[in-house]
C-alpha cells in the first residue's frame, strides 16, 4: 500500500462514511440524482469538484459508446471512450484520457473544496486504478466523496472502504441526507437547506 493510500485509509477510519456511493440499478437514474445533487449544492454556493457522466446518443449512433464526463467545475466535456471498431469486445476506455483527467481532478482539489463527486466506482477502480488516486487525495484533504457504483462492483466498493463507506439507494432523499451529514460536519449547514424540492 502506498503512503498516499495508507493516509487515505486512515482518514476513512477517522471519518466514518466519508465515502458514499449511490447503488445504481440503472445508470440513467443514478446520473439524474447526481445532476439534482450538483444543481442543489451549487445553488447553495458549495464548492464542488469532480465529474458527472453523460451519454451522448449521437456518438453511440456512429459506433462505440458515447460516454462523456462533464467537469462539474468548468462544464467542459471529456470523452473517455474510444471506438475500437465493430464487433470489438475489448474495454474501450481511453486510458490516456483517463490519466489526464485523474491528474486534473487531483490538482483541482484543495482545502476549500466541500465535496468531490466522481462519476463511477467501477472496473478500473476495483483493480486499484481509475479514479482511486483522486479518492485518496480527497480523503487526505478531509473532503467527502460521492460516487456511483453498480451492483457488480459493490463488493469491491465495500472492500475499498470497509465498514466505513456508505452505500446509498438510488433516491435523492437519502443521497441529500448523506450530503447534509458530511456538510454539517464540515460547514455547519442548516439541516433544512438540503431538503428536496
Amino acid at each position: 500500500m502506498t503512503s498516499s493510500a495508507h493516509n487515505a485509509q486512515q482518514n476513512v477510519l477517522n471519518n466514518p462514511t466519508t465515502l458514499a456511493a449511490i447503488l445504481a440499478e440503472d445508470s440513467h437514474s443514478a446520473d439524474q440524482i447526481i445532476d439534482a445533487v450538483v444543481d442543489r449544492l451549487q445553488r447553495q454556493a458549495y464548492s464542488l469538484v469532480g465529474l458527472r457522466q453523460k451519454v451522448t446518443d449521437d456518438i453511440c449512433s456512429h459506433g462505440g459508446c458515447g460516454i462523456r464526463l462533464q467537469s462539474i467545475t468548468t462544464g467542459r466535456y471529456h470523452r473517455m471512450t474510444q471506438n475500437l471498431g465493430v464487433g470489438s469486445t475489448s474495454c474501450n476506455i481511453d486510458t490516456d484520457a483517463m490519466s489526464r483527467l485523474v491528474l486534473a481532478q487531483k490538482q483541482g482539489l484543495n482545502v476549500e473544496t466541500d465535496l468531490l463527486i466522481v462519476n463511477r466506482f467501477g472496473k478500473q477502480e476495483s483493480e486499484g486504478g481509475g479514479f482511486c488516486a483522486v479518492f485518496e487525495r480527497a480523503l487526505e484533504l478531509g473532503i467527502p466523496v460521492l460516487t456511483v457504483v453498480k451492483a457488480q462492483w459493490q463488493s469491491s466498493w465495500v472492500d475499498y472502504g470497509g465498514e466505513y463507506v456508505a452505500t446509498l439507494p438510488a433516491d435523492p432523499d437519502p443521497v441529500l441526507a448523506w450530503c447534509h451529514s458530511v456538510l454539517w460536519v464540515n460547514r455547519s449547514v442548516d439541516a433544512n437547506t438540503l431538503a428536496v424540492d
